[in-house]
């Protein structure tokens, strides 16, 4: 289905299904990472104190216990103990991530699954069709969101570590709250950056949809064979036969008082 198709007709909602059943899904990939990126940006820095504690404990009882036989069963205990905290911390973090990567995910296609899109075929790499892909307007438009997002990625990055840069340049504090206006800096740079790439996310989604929405309609030979196949189904034949035979079943009943 080409961008420039000449449809004039709304697409059914049978081309629709049709359609989504193929896995053609209107969908980016840019709007998906930059979700991620930015949740899971968030979730760190909230996140970041549970398991600087956790770690500060396992390094003071490391450093506490060096002269204990490992052999030891209570130096053993304390490293299990320490480990599970540790993990503890990690386990809501790491189920959130997946989270945000089904989320990010369905909120551009909803509940699909197509198990033969995860086969490869092979027959359609030598094509013809292979290479019109290649060097088709959807292609080119990624090429486009790419480098898009690289050169606002490279502007945002320099833009956030200039600030950076300037900040701690001005300070006279010690090596302790440098590094903490290093790490807040970096944090922020991350999350400016996550927000460019979710603007441009956005777009890209908005342009997929409407490429997407174009590719569905129809001729007027197409708009004639889709009602004639819709006429022609059993199933649709068996609906109307059944509303029929409800219908003149109602009517025939007497009114009741």
């Amino acid at each position: 289905m080409s961008f420039f198709q000449d449809g004039k007709h709304e697409p059914t909602p049978r081309r629709r299904l049709d359609a989504r059943r193929q896995g053609q899904i209107p969908k980016s990939t840019n709007l998906a990472n930059s979700i991620i990126l930015v949740g899971a940006t968030t979730a760190v820095v909230f996140a970041l104190p549970k398991l600087a504690g956790s770690l500060r404990s396992m390094t003071t009882a490391a450093l506490r216990n060096t002269a204990v036989n490992p052999d030891d069963v209570r130096w053993l205990d304390h490293l299990q103990s320490h480990s599970a905290q540790l993990g503890t911390a990690l386990l809501p973090l790491l189920g959130l991530m997946v989270l945000l990567v089904f989320v990010s995910h369905w909120i551009q296609t909803g509940w699909v699954f197509l198990p033969h899109r995860i086969v490869p075929n092979f027959a359609r790499l030598g094509s013809a069709e292979a290479w019109g892909r290649i060097f088709s307007v959807r292609n080119v438009h990624r090429l486009l969101i790419t480098g898009l997002s690289l050169l606002l990625g490279g502007y945002l990055f320099q833009a956030s570590l200039r600030h950076a840069w300037h900040q701690i340049g001005n300070t006279n504090a010690g090596l302790a709250d440098n590094l903490a206006t290093v790490s807040d800096s970096l944090f922020r740079m991350v999350i400016v950056m996550g927000l460019g790439q979710l603007l441009i996310g956005a777009l890209d989604y908005v342009y997929q949809r409407r490429e997407h929405e174009h590719s569905l309609m129809m001729t007027d030979e197409e708009k004639r064979a889709e009602v004639k196949s819709v006429r022609n189904d059993p199933s649709i034949r068996r609906q109307r036969q059944l509303f029929s035979r409800q219908y003149l079943q109602a009517r025939s009943e007497p009114p009741t008082d």
